[in-house]
């Protein structure tokens, strides 16, 4: 090999940076001469997605050149970078409503969309300088005011709706009830707790069950009490609606759903490639241990369910 250049992006359009990679034991590749090359690109924040792709030279008399994947520029490998995860324990996102009609209203008397965190520490967490977003490229949106203190064992709700005139718990985002991402990150942006959901049902809740610990569920909404007490409202999974867990996942997701039970179904990567394919059963099952990190998408007739990937 004459040499080996990683091209690579922060920006899902445009041209590309280049970085040599070296066959040296001194760059993330193994020892020197074996013919593994490495390379280090600068860190970028939380969020952003990453283009790249991988040009090796022969040390031939043309100078032949191969590309992985083939095609690029136009066909690359792209991923999100990660948060690192908080040191901090004990709060969660344990409940949020993203379609409120007729439930909880705020001091305004409004029925707005709203969060609710819980700390599952015996100790008070002083959550100052937190964040709270809905936008994964925008991890600081929202700022929890200073002196918000979430009581041991204790709850706290955030109202979603765009309307920090109101009070010191109203966020300047509001929730979609079509799905999205709801994420806390401590005061140095580091990732606490976050939550991916789909299209949301109104005055229905998506909850932690057991209480504070468990995975999220459709049921009566408990606002700001314990998850458990909703669960005899409605049933835990709405019948009409595809429920995918765990969200991130590592190895597995399952789709669970019976209203679409033996309709096909297809998922896609963030770019568009089709990743999977098959029939629904009551509860679908998915290998993804080989799948790179990022965000992807169920595909189910008119309904299209978000999910994400994490190593």
């Amino acid at each position: 090999v004459f040499g080996v250049n990683l091209y690579y992006s922060d920006l899902l359009t445009g041209n590309f940076m280049r970085m040599p990679m070296l066959d040296d034991g001194m760059h993330n590749d193994a020892g020197a001469g074996d013919g593994l090359f490495g390379a280090s690109i600068p860190g970028y924040t939380a969020g952003t997605y990453m283009r790249f792709y991988v040009e090796a030279i022969a040390n031939n008399a043309q100078k032949s050149v191969s590309y992985l994947p083939r095609g690029a520029e136009h066909d690359v490998f792209v991923y999100q970078v990660r948060a690192n995860n908080s040191s901090v324990n004990g709060p969660v996102i344990n409940e949020m409503v993203a379609s409120n009609s007729g439930g909880a209203s705020d001091q305004m008397g409004e029925y707005d969309d709203w969060i609710e965190l819980y700390n599952n520490s015996s100790n008070p967490v002083d959550l100052s300088g937190f964040f709270l977003s809905d936008n994964i490229l925008n991890l600081d949106k929202w700022e929890i005011p200073a002196g918000t203190i979430l009581p041991a064992n204790g709850y706290l709700i955030f109202w979603a709706d765009e309307d920090s005139s109101q009070g010191l718990n109203h966020c300047n985002f509001k929730l979609s009830s079509l799905g999205e991402s709801v994420m806390l990150f401590d005061n140095e942006l580091n990732l606490v707790d976050s939550l991916n959901f789909g299209a949301e049902q109104t005055d229905i809740a998506f909850a932690r069950v057991p209480n504070g610990i468990g995975t999220f569920v459709h049921q009566a909404p408990t606002f700001n009490s314990n998850n458990e007490n909703g669960a005899s409202g409605v049933n835990a999974m709405i019948s009409d609606d595809i429920l995918l867990f765990p969200i991130p996942t590592r190895e597995q997701l399952y789709i669970r759903t019976s209203a679409f039970s033996g309709d096909p179904y297809e998922v896609y990567d963030l770019i568009g490639n089709l990743i999977a394919s098959g029939k629904l059963q009551n509860d679908t099952e998915l290998n993804t241990t080989e799948w790179t990190s990022g965000i992807y998408f169920v595909k189910v007739k008119e309904h299209v369910r978000r999910f994400s990937v994490q190593r």
